[in-house]
């Protein structure tokens, strides 16, 4: 593969030629100093310079792969079952992808969900909305900040998981220092973690009782979390033909389940994750997980406003921000099967030997139910707007 510069896109261009106008035009990029290389992978991605040559592999991999933080994001299919069926009883026939701007029928939606139990939801994360607080200067100071620390599409987490992770023959995880990894289970967390029948459950189980010195693992019940807003972020359009045209509604199938994500994702850019990693002691836990942070940050406003009417505004604006900090992408319907799997391989990593530390957060939803309405799909809402969290964390220091 070529290492001139000719292999990028238009944007890179810009910045490319910006900051090499000092230098001949022929430059190549194994030529520029590091510190030009690291200022161009800010806004380029720096996994694809490593795949331009061995030289600037090299060069990125130590700090590619050094923090690894997995956010994987599931649930089962009935809940998006249930809102497709609704639609499609009141003539609606198209689904548009707002994000993707792609289309595809309820028929399809419903079929899929028929014959997959579970899907994996694709996420990202917008930085407008994301409140991160007071370290933000601190984390955008880092000189590698631009380095991917974090993973959100399922895809790319099956990847690095078995090409890397969990590959003893794999030359980049020797450069690995740390593993974090949060799933969350918007619909599903009583069937795949906390039943004793589940393949999942035996595995905790017998992980805590193997490694019962040098695996803290805790499981808790936090306060419900407040969820209503004045208005949703959506990220689909349900359509169907009228006497005009076409009529359409847009909604978000998850909008209760997102502030589940943003209250962690908030939680890990306030930098409060990487030190979540070395608590173990139950006392810790209560008090600094991700979710009795945010309680301590409802709870400040309400304190702060004399107005009680006031301080519910603020709040509610909270919540906005924490479910438009999501970006959903694109839903992978899986089975079972493959759900498990998947979570076994990520609990095995920390049943190995590894010359890593390892986090992890299993977080679920207790209670999530879906009504349905009689009067149109418009008004389908939801089990008031509590969410019930719980999590399980697991964190083990490198064993090598």
């Amino acid at each position: 593969m070529s290492n001139t510069f000719a292999h990028f896109k238009t944007d890179f261009n810009l910045i490319y030629n910006k900051l090499i106008s000092q230098y001949d035009n022929s430059i190549k990029l194994d030529d520029l100093p590091r510190e030009i290389l690291y200022e161009i992978a800010r806004y380029v991605s720096p996994y694809n310079l490593m795949l331009t040559n061995k030289h600037l592999c090299d060069m990125f991999v130590p700090y590619y792969y050094q923090n690894i933080h997995i956010f994987l994001v599931l649930s089962k299919t009935l809940k998006v079952r249930n809102v497709a069926i609704t639609f499609w009883d009141f003539g609606y026939n198209n689904i548009l992808d707002t994000y993707r701007d792609k289309k595809t029928t309820i028929k399809d939606r419903i079929l899929n969900c028929a014959n997959f139990d579970y899907e994996a939801l694709d996420t990202d994360v917008n930085f407008d909305r994301l409140n991160k607080g007071n370290n933000l200067s601190e984390y955008h100071n880092d000189s590698l900040d631009f380095m991917p620390k974090s993973i959100y599409r399922y895809g790319q987490i099956q990847h690095i998981l078995q090409n890397t992770i969990a590959n003893p023959h794999s030359k980049f995880k020797k450069y690995i220092k740390k593993l974090y990894v949060d799933i969350s289970i918007f619909d599903g967390f009583p069937h795949l973690i906390s039943n004793e029948e589940s393949p999942v459950y035996k595995k905790l189980k017998s992980l805590k009782k193997i490694h019962k010195k040098n695996i803290f693992m805790l499981h808790l019940n936090p306060k419900e979390i407040e969820t209503e807003t004045e208005r949703e972020v959506t990220h689909e359009i349900f359509e169907r033909p009228n006497q005009v045209g076409i009529q359409s509604i847009a909604i978000n199938s998850y909008a209760k389940e997102f502030v589940l994500l943003g209250v962690l994702y908030n939680f890990h850019y306030n930098h409060r994750r990487k030190n979540f990693m070395k608590l173990r002691t139950i006392e810790k836990v209560k008090q600094f997980n991700a979710y009795e942070c945010w309680e301590d940050k409802m709870e400040s406003i309400k304190q702060d406003q004399i107005d009680s009417e006031k301080s519910k505004e603020l709040i509610t604006r909270e919540v906005f921000s924490a479910k438009a900090a999501i970006i959903f992408r694109k839903r992978t319907f899986i089975s079972k099967n493959i759900v498990t799997e998947l979570l076994n391989d990520l609990l095995d990593v920390i049943g190995s030997s590894q010359n890593f530390d390892c986090s992890y957060t299993i977080n679920g939803i207790l209670s999530n139910s879906f009504i349905k309405s009689e009067r149109g799909p418009e008004f389908f809402g939801e089990d008031f707007f509590k969410l019930k969290p719980t999590f399980i964390v697991i964190n083990k220091p490198k064993t090598n």
